[in-house]
């Protein structure tokens, strides 16, 4: 019989100036897999985008492009209602990085921040009945400012031309369309999957999930005590 292995690989918690939240991620591989056999990995990746998260995505990337020499597709799926510019901004990069081409796929949303992973795809499936948010970063800051007092920030501003550069190397949207979207929530976009593959944010569909030698879970650890 063949057997599974469950390996815990990192937990690594906010700093002190916010809630604790650990990043967990879980490897699943079988027993009878070794480095020469993995030609097909999966990366299952749920809840927020944050700095814990994407570096648990990018580690789970290295591994797999430095040990599995023989893997020739990552899938990387995607659930999250979004989270961090920056951090949706590193993880694009990391991404793209990826000597393994790399092909992201929603899993059931991706909205916000995590719009910017799923750009990073060399292919950008979609599975059915799922659904995209891409809208201006005004939710991702906290406060009561108005919405364009939040734009004219600095830090707004520049959240705002890193999604702008992003929407317009995977969408075939205009650059006006793009600048009302990531300008104000009024000027927001939803898309569902017929949406997505017209505006060129979606490559293709998928039927399921893809089996995999070898699969990352990458997922929203335990709430610590504050």
């Amino acid at each position: 019989m063949r057997r599974t292995s469950i390996s815990l690989l990192a937990a690594v918690a906010l700093s002190a100036f916010s809630t604790p939240l650990q990043a967990a991620m879980l490897r699943v591989m079988s027993d009878a897999s070794s480095p020469p056999s993995v030609s097909t990995v999966k990366i299952v990746y749920t809840g927020k985008v944050n700095q814990e998260k994407i570096a648990a995505l990018g580690s789970a990337l290295d591994e797999i492009n430095l040990k599995y020499k023989s893997a020739h597709d990552i899938y990387l799926y995607i659930s999250s209602s979004g989270g961090q510019v920056d951090s949706g901004n590193v993880g694009y990069q990391v991404i793209r990085s990826s000597v393994v081409p790399v092909t992201t796929i929603n899993l059931s949303e991706v909205n916000s921040a995590a719009t910017m992973l799923y750009c990073a795809g060399q292919k950008r499936l979609v599975l059915d009945d799922t659904s995209f948010l891409l809208h201006a970063p005004t939710r991702w800051f906290e406060g009561k400012l108005a919405a364009n007092q939040i734009i004219n920030s600095q830090e707004a501003s520049a959240s705002r031309t890193e999604l702008k550069t992003i929407y317009r190397s995977c969408t075939n949207l205009s650059d006006e369309r793009i600048d009302k979207i990531t300008y104000s929530e009024d000027t927001h976009l939803v898309a569902d999957v017929e949406k997505a593959l017209s505006i060129g944010l979606a490559t293709g569909t998928a039927k399921n999930v893809v089996p995999a030698d070898a699969t990352w879970y990458i997922y929203d650890g335990p709430h610590g005590k504050q």
